[in-house]
């Protein structure tokens, strides 16, 4: 057997089964998919997420560079990261103000050599997947 491409992305989180709002089957990280759920529930697309950014750029689970795979993953170490089209984010954002308050919380847009990319990145701490999680239902369960 090859060893693995360490340039190559792999899975580092345990991952659940879901379905999505069109019936495709897809992996979500464990801690993020009630969330993802919540999302698709309140009408919200996604893109990529996972429970941890900082392990998984340490582990390979991202296309960083593996000389900065360290310094990264120290960074994002225990921030969860999702990413949606930007009005999903924007919508999220406000949703989610009184949440980021004094908490590290980064959105933000890559600008690629055509314009701005049209998804956002949401770093956000893990320890409130919960919180935001249960903000989405509320949110949801009280829309007319």
């Amino acid at each position: 057997m090859a060893d693995s491409d360490p340039t190559q992305p792999v899975q580092v989180h345990p991952a659940r089964t879901v379905t999505t709002p069109d019936g495709e089957t897809v992996e979500v990280d464990e801690l993020m998919a009630p969330l993802v759920q919540a999302l698709w529930a309140a009408g919200y697309a996604t893109i990529m997420c996972c429970q941890d950014a900082g392990q998984a750029v340490r582990a390979g689970g991202t296309n960083t560079p593996v000389e900065h795979r360290p310094l990264y993953g120290d960074y994002y170490e225990g921030l969860a990261w999702v990413k949606l089209p930007i009005n999903d984010m924007i919508r999220l954002r406000a949703l989610t103000r009184a949440l980021a308050e004094n908490r590290r919380w980064m959105a933000s847009v890559p600008i690629l050599p055509d314009g701005m990319a049209p998804w956002a990145s949401l770093h956000f701490p893990a320890d409130q997947i919960g919180d935001v999680t249960g903000m989405l239902r509320s949110a949801h369960r009280d829309a007319p």
